[in-house]
């Protein structure tokens, strides 16, 4: 397949499940192109439209488990909100020429079983961070993911 061809069905499948127009620019498929966008909203509105498809369980059972596995296996282990949210990462941290880190962006999304029993779905978000080494943006996910416990645990 060819990418251009990819980015099309993307887009169209966006539309078909009415994810806005305004609110998904994808520059290529592995999202690491550092002009594509995606807002909060059209993401979980894609989250929470593609679970009511036929692939959506697919999907679903794809994402990582907070705690459990992935890149999510150790993230929150020892909470109770392990095991009960599928959540996909996504970052992007760089370098400037004069040596200046940035997160320009990171995010966690996905869908979260809560301590009520109710499915929600989420996204997380954080842009244009400055830190000063590469292991302050542990503590920016590390923020990002106790929100996950704290949605988990109180919706």
């Amino acid at each position: 397949t060819n990418c251009l061809s990819g980015l099309a069905a993307e887009v169209k499948l966006a539309d078909r499940l009415g994810v806005s127009r305004t609110g998904l620019f994808p520059f290529d498929g592995a999202g690491s192109d550092d002009q594509g966008r995606t807002t909060p909203a059209a993401l979980t509105t894609f989250l929470r439209r593609i679970a009511k498809t036929r692939f959506g369980p697919s999907l679903f059972g794809a994402l990582p488990i907070l705690g459990r596995d992935g890149t999510m296996a150790t993230v929150e282990s020892q909470t109770p909100a392990a095991g009960h949210a599928q959540v996909k990462t996504g970052n992007r941290v760089v370098s400037t020429p004069a040596g200046r880190l940035i997160v320009l962006g990171n995010s966690l999304a996905g869908y979260a079983e809560t301590r009520s029993g109710r499915r929600v779905v989420f996204m997380i978000a954080v842009g244009n961070v400055p830190i000063r080494t590469a292991e302050a943006f542990l503590s920016v996910t590390a923020d990002q993911a106790r929100m996950v416990v704290a949605i988990q645990r109180d919706l």
